[in-house]
């Protein structure tokens, strides 16, 4: 589960990336516009999530469970916003990075907005679900804890809200002019 479904999904998405990157190149006339701009999205989405969390974990100060003291590892147990002690190093755990693998497909959902919502939630939801059970496999194994996971997934849920609206927003700018 942590190794093949990563290699899975990460070269779908680069499969995916490739196709959009190619059609970038020379639009392939069997792609209609709408499919083509929601693939675009997806692709930006794939390409975010992960960076964005990778990014907050560069700068984060917490460490894995199997670091920490209290479970056999050598570093203090701290919370989300305790200071680390001075002469421990940074742990860079936090938030979840393997969830962000499954996160992403979340961004699916586009492709039945906005003519069938109920279905797009269920496909969000879903893609949310499959990062979210990465991340928990990760839990078991000692690498997070639980609100490392959830936070994964809170910062994936409000990239692809934020991205529907700055779309939505855009669609209804160039329709005004």
């Amino acid at each position: 589960m942590h190794g093949y479904v990563k290699y899975v999904i990460t070269g779908a998405g680069r499969m995916l990336w490739l196709v959009v990157l190619l059609d970038l190149i020379y639009p392939w006339p069997i792609i209609k516009q709408w499919v083509r701009v929601r693939l675009r999205f997806v692709v930006i989405a794939s390409v975010f999530i992960p960076s964005l969390v990778g990014t907050l974990k560069s700068f984060s100060s917490l460490h894995c469970p199997w670091d920490v003291a209290r479970y056999g590892g050598y570093a203090p147990f701290v919370r989300l916003l305790d200071h680390m002690p001075s002469m421990v190093k940074a742990g860079g755990c936090f938030p979840a990075g393997h969830a962000t693998v499954g996160l992403w497909l979340a961004a699916i959902c586009v492709f039945w907005l906005p003519s069938k919502p109920k279905t797009a939630l269920i496909v969000f939801l879903s893609g949310l679900s499959v990062g979210f059970t990465l991340g928990w496999v990760q839990q078991m194994r000692g690498a997070h804890f639980l609100f490392h996971t959830l936070w994964s997934v809170w910062l994936a849920a409000l990239v692809i809200v934020l991205m529907l609206g700055f779309t939505k927003q855009f669609q209804s700018t160039i329709q005004a002019t």
